[in-house]
């Protein structure tokens, strides 16, 4: 990376931290590891921060959508729908990983699809959660026995629809992105649809370890979305080696 794009890079993260936290976005801390982890991304493959930091935007839109709402049933997102390092790092460690593994381990145009696993799940993830909540009917996924909304492991038919329109989103839309401006994304219809299909895969693993694990306390909230993260990523990476056509 030349001085230059090494400079534009760490003022987008600089503006981009101060905007989140200035505007309640992000915490103070949330902020600064939202900040670390775009230098991390952004130093390495300079085009996957702007997919990064348009889901962390769209993301802290999400939350704020009928925020009363939320705050009225207790399952809002913080004090006034701003989130913190820990909800930062549980999203944005994958991406991050997978960022490092692509300079020495990943094939570099199969790299760019794996990232945007790990973005599509998150965003999957979101909208779920996000839009969810304010369904009437929610059922635990491992037994379908109705539970109240927010409940870990709780889904609906409104929140798996918006899973689905958040995760191909992304999938779609970040693909066409990165093959036009990125050398890290592999060419073909494939490649545009695995993100999509393995980030809902990853938004259903969290929505099981949620009502498993997460239930009986043997994890939190933050590691049942690092592990589904990881774990969609890690099982598109093998389903394209085994299957994929490049």
């Amino acid at each position: 990376m030349d001085l230059f794009l090494g400079a534009v890079v760490l003022a987008i993260c600089f503006v981009i931290g101060y905007a989140t936290y200035r505007f309640s976005l992000l915490t103070s801390d949330g902020a600064i590891a939202a900040g670390a982890i775009g230098i991390i991304i952004g130093f390495l493959r300079p085009a996957w921060i702007v997919l990064l930091f348009s889901f962390l935007i769209a993301g802290v839109a999400v939350t704020k959508y009928r925020f009363s709402d939320k705050k009225e049933i207790g399952v809002q997102e913080g004090r006034r729908g701003e989130r913190g390092y820990r909800n930062v790092l549980s999203t944005g460690a994958v991406p991050a990983i997978i960022a490092v593994l692509s300079v020495a381990a990943i094939p570099e145009r199969l790299s760019g699809v794996i990232f945007l696993v790990s973005i599509a799940t998150a965003a999957s993830d979101t909208l779920a959660s996000e839009m969810g909540v304010l369904s009437e009917k929610t059922f635990l996924i491992t037994t379908f026995e109705k539970v109240v909304p927010g409940t870990n492991g709780g889904v609906s038919v409104y929140g798996t629809v918006w899973a689905l329109i958040g995760s191909f989103v992304a999938s779609v839309f970040g693909g066409i992105f990165l093959l036009g401006f990125s050398e890290t994304y592999a060419y073909g219809p494939f490649y545009l649809l695995v993100p999509g299909i393995f980030g809902f895969i990853g938004c259903i693993m969290d929505s099981l370890l949620g009502a498993t694990l997460e239930n009986r306390g043997l994890i939190g909230k933050g590691s049942v979305n690092f592990i589904s993260a990881l774990m969609a990523s890690g099982l598109s990476y093998a389903v394209i080696l085994l299957f994929g056509p490049f």
